[in-house]
């Protein structure tokens, strides 16, 4: 078994994740076969984070499902055993130390790294999505929570629309496309009027100007602010 586990964490590139492989199995998930790996964390967890209490005790342990698509044509998930621990001083509850998973994300690290790279490259973000079996939002929300630039100008034809948050955004986030070139001029945290509005007026207004034609939906406040 050693060595088995020592070949599935190689391919599925997983050596600096301090993991240790408890079962591999298939499974079927909307007419989709999955290869899903259970794996459990080898870091230990010695402090609460709040307090710095050593006096800590085992809580509980959730599976949480992890989307790990890294090798093209393989569709990989793994059920992470995640332990819960309870600090005794502080009352606080808290997650294992781990280095494979963020709080509330749905992805390995890994495979957020690894959209990163490929966002440096000429493709769309829909062929990326393609690539990870994920939506094009979802890879949308991974590039604009990590990559931090400042806005393109705006050109002739630019299209708005709005996506899905997540953590740290409001419900619905908001942007702003180049339609000539393919291009995200602008993304922001909020579709709402008076953030929209606040944007607009923040940029000069020669450069306003230079918009010939907005590609949106017909929602009330869109036509508001654009003036239709």
């Amino acid at each position: 078994m050693f060595a088995q586990e020592d070949y599935i964490i190689k391919i599925l590139k997983l050596q600096d994740c301090h993991l240790r492989i408890i079962k591999v199995e298939s499974e079927k998930i909307n007419q989709i076969s999955f290869t899903v790996v259970h794996a459990t964390n080898t870091l230990p967890t010695e402090k609460c984070p709040v307090c710095k209490s050593n006096n800590i005790a085992r809580k509980d342990c959730r599976i949480r499902v992890i989307n790990h698509a890294i090798v093209v044509g393989f569709n990989c998930l793994i059920k992470y055993h995640l332990l819960r621990y309870y600090c005794k001083d502080c009352s606080k509850i808290f997650n294992e130390n781990n280095n494979f998973i963020s709080p509330r994300i749905q992805h390995s690290n890994i495979v957020i790294q690894n959209i990163l790279k490929d966002c440096k490259e000429i493709c769309s973000f829909r062929s990326i999505a393609k690539r990870y079996h994920l939506s094009t939002t979802t890879v949308i929300k991974i590039f604009t929570e990590n990559v931090k630039f400042g806005r393109l100008p705006l050109t002739e034809v630019i299209g708005v629309d709005e996506f899905k948050g997540t953590v740290g955004f409001s419900k619905y986030c908001f942007i702003i496309k180049d339609l000539l070139n393919s291009e995200i001029i602008e993304i922001l945290s909020s579709r709402k009027q008076e953030i929209i509005e606040g944007f607009l007026k923040s940029i000069p207004k020669n450069e306003r100007e230079t918009v010939k034609f907005i590609v949106m939906d017909l929602w009330k406040p869109y036509r508001t602010i654009f003036r239709f």
